[in-house]
């Protein structure tokens, strides 16, 4: 008898306390919200050989959410000052248990008023491991942390660390400017099989935020850009005789691609860069 109260207590005793815990609320995309917009700032991680070497790369990041995702665009400046590209998504599943944490499947277990936690159980360095990421956010400073613990051990390794400031508008507009100013050789075939047929696209100067250049030989006019979603996205005209041709593009990922448009001679051709022939630097 005695036992059986013993026991009995302790099932009170458990459903007491759960009822006393706040069980977090299922996330909503909308809880990353503050990430957006365009952010500058440094990687630093360990390297994967010897899980103790520091290295540090300059990085450029730009969140939006579009369709209940978060995009997430990501430029990384190489030693050598090679740009490396890479594109991800932050979303909740439609259960709503999880979070897809740049390709993870996460929980989130903690959230704050400026500090977010999740974790999964993965893999990192080939090895079986318990992962979590910390964000923390405050007067326009970001710092992603993600740490590992290996399987077997008992302390967290901090693989890497984004340290971000917020960009203004103006600091993203002249850095994406500067990349697209320059001679650019465009391929204007017609079709997939068809030979190639290189022109240049010369974008001479950018001053608030009109666009001058040349295109296909010819000075080009109205020419407007923007930079807000992180990416220069651009459109200008230009004429001959008889004809006026709309033409829109962006520099993604080091390349440009666009269209061009003739509504008098029933035309939509796109084209795509493939070498700059000089840089700004």
């Amino acid at each position: 008898m005695k036992n059986a109260l013993i026991i009995l207590a302790l099932k009170l005793l458990i459903v007491a306390l759960s009822f006393g815990q706040n069980p977090l609320a299922a996330p909503s995309i909308d809880d990353f919200g503050f990430l957006q917009g365009n952010w500058k700032g440094v990687l630093e991680y360990t390297d994967y050989q010897d899980d103790k070497t520091k290295v540090e790369l300059t990085t450029f990041a730009s969140f939006a959410i579009v369709d209940k995702k978060m995009n997430v665009y990501t430029t990384y400046i190489e030693p050598n000052g090679d740009a490396v590209y890479n594109t991800s998504e932050i979303f909740v599943t439609k259960k709503g248990d999880k979070v897809s944490f740049y390709k993870s499947l996460m929980t989130l277990i903690e959230r704050g008023e400026n500090r977010m936690v999740l974790t999964c159980n993965g893999e990192d360095n080939n090895q079986k491991s318990l992962i979590r990421e910390t964000i923390e956010w405050s007067n326009k400073i970001l710092i992603i942390t993600k740490e590992v613990k290996y399987d077997g051990t008992e302390t967290f390794l901090r693989r890497h660390q984004y340290r971000f400031e917020q960009e203004s508008a103006e600091a993203t507009q002249s850095r994406l400017v500067n990349q697209a100013i320059g001679v650019w050789s465009l391929d204007l075939r017609p079709s997939p099989t068809a030979q190639s047929y290189v022109k240049d696209f010369a974008i001479t100067a950018v001053e608030k935020g009109q666009m001058s250049g040349v295109f296909y030989g010819t000075p080009f006019t109205n020419g407007q850009i923007h930079t807000a979603w992180g990416k220069l996205y651009f459109s200008f005209t230009t004429s001959d005789q008889s004809n006026t041709y709309f033409h829109s593009g962006c520099l993604e990922e080091g390349k440009m691609r666009g269209t061009s448009y003739s509504q008098s001679r029933e035309f939509v051709m796109p084209w795509f860069s493939i070498s700059k022939k000089n840089h700004s630097k």
